[in-house]
């Protein structure tokens, strides 16, 4: 039901004049109401916007951020190509600037460490 009936419905006019001064205010407040709806619309939207993406972000929150994390900086593995030593976009996305600092200073630590195991592993194969 458009709003303009239900303006109607719940200011009921006795007359002919109560009906044109209601046309009148319409008229002057309609495209002022209209920019209200948007506006009202678009809120809503973003609330909806947010709240659909909170499970994804509770995920990236707990798991990436956390869990995963701590899970891939227990050991460094000796294969410099293995996957706890890839960027992670999930925890990159939830950090602050200062812990995506923090994040990549390790991970290149721990790329670096496990390169030179990968290369003293190939020497020792190549020497024996």
């Amino acid at each position: 039901m458009p709003w303009k009936e239900i303006w109607f419905m719940l200011w009921p006019a006795r007359n002919e004049e109560l009906k044109k001064l209601k046309r009148d205010i319409l008229k002057t407040w309609g495209s002022r109401c209209k920019h209200l709806k948007r506006e009202i619309g678009l809120e809503l939207f973003a609330l909806w916007r947010d709240l659909k993406a909170l499970p994804g972000t509770i995920k990236r929150r707990v798991w990436n951020k956390h869990l995963l994390l701590w899970w891939h900086r227990l050991w460094i593995r000796e294969n410099e190509f293995d996957r706890s030593l890839r960027l992670d976009p999930g925890a990159i996305l939830e950090m602050d600037e200062e812990e995506r600092k923090k994040y990549i200073r390790d991970l290149v630590r721990r790329r670096n460490t496990a390169h030179e195991r990968d290369l003293a592993r190939e020497d020792a194969k190549i020497t024996a």
